[in-house]
């Protein structure tokens, strides 16, 4: 009995139906190569591809010498102010010298504290910030926080700045003191070689959100990108990459198409799910009749196709029932 091997992930290893967008990234990666500072907007539903995008930019940006700053937003994060920046900062302070950081930052160093209480054994003689009211705690916390991301950019490689990557993901759970910071430093990018990118999800865009995006449009601070979903011929090619095969029968893209609407993120949890239940023993399994077998409730494929925050899918072990149906390849 012959064994076919499936895929260890069930994950489209090439990215599909996005041309124009990295193409514009790659644009924005280049002007900020130069010295002019940017903001990348990607949009989208979930399961979009809005991660998978920004991880091909990123790769792109780190083969060209740039640094790289990750911040990620989650839904309890909506009440917690700066909870992106503060998980950046901790990130960034493992990669940096303690002491050459206070130098750097100077007078603002003590403002830091306040989101990062463990600077104090890194700096235990940090005078206290200099007592103010709300709002000009406020702006000298902008002020310092703009300048630890800055200070990165101050390894100088033939008498130019080093470029960055700042990326912060699922804007649409940020809080808003996050995002009157981020507004803050979209209008000094210009002058810095900084790329600043979020990602969003454009059906989930709460007020403060709105009125963000809103003012990043009427300065022209932003170039923004909305991810459709997979056409029919897409959805065709991220199975034949996941399967590594030339051909796929039409009848199954059609019938997973249709299942799954075009998502990417569905597709790939949809396979995974005939996969998982023992409905794909290979690949000359691929067919109509087990695309539908996942809308069919007794077999609970659907439910496990449900997408929810972007993991790596676990591998299915290779089956085969001997059942011989006939190849989509």
């Amino acid at each position: 009995m012959t064994v076919e091997r499936l895929p260890q992930f069930v994950q489209c290893p090439v990215l599909i139906g996005r041309d124009v967008e990295l193409a514009t990234l790659t644009r924005l990666l280049d002007a900020t190569s130069a010295g002019v500072g940017q903001v990348g907007l990607i949009g989208g539903e979930a399961g979009i591809g809005k991660s998978r995008l920004v991880t091909e930019l990123q790769t792109l940006a780190v083969s060209q010498g740039f640094l790289l700053d990750l911040g990620v937003c989650f839904e309890s994060d909506r009440v917690l102010p700066y909870a992106p920046l503060i998980d950046l900062l901790r990130s960034a302070f493992a990669a940096r010298d303690p002491q050459e950081l206070a130098a750097t930052l100077g007078i603002y160093a003590s403002d830091l504290v306040g989101l990062l209480p463990e600077l104090v054994l890194l700096w235990p003689n940090l005078p206290p910030p200099a007592p103010s009211d709300p709002e000009q705690e406020r702006r000298r916390l902008f002020y310092a926080l703009h300048r630890f991301l800055t200070a990165r950019l101050l390894t100088v490689h033939a008498g130019q700045e080093t470029p960055q990557l700042i990326v912060i993901e699922d804007l649409h759970w940020c809080d808003d003191s996050t995002l009157d910071f981020l507004l803050f430093l979209a209008r000094q990018l210009p002058a810095r070689p900084i790329l600043l990118l979020l990602t969003y999800r454009n059906d989930e865009i709460h007020p403060t959100l709105a009125h963000f995006l809103a003012q990043l449009d009427r300065m022209r601070l932003g170039v923004e990108m909305t991810l459709s979903r997979f056409q029919i011929h897409e959805t065709g090619a991220a199975i034949r990459a996941i399967f590594d095969q030339p051909r796929v029968r039409a009848e199954f893209v059609d019938a997973l198409h249709g299942l799954t609407d075009g998502n990417p993120f569905f597709v790939e949890e949809t396979l995974k799910a005939l996969v998982v239940a023992r409905h794909l023993p290979g690949t000359r399994a691929l067919d109509a009749q087990a695309a539908a077998r996942v809308a069919d409730p007794a077999h609970d494929c659907r439910r496990r196709a449900t997408p929810r925050r972007r993991h790596h899918p676990r591998g299915a072990q290779p089956v085969d029932d001997g059942s011989g149906r006939g190849s989509p390849f």
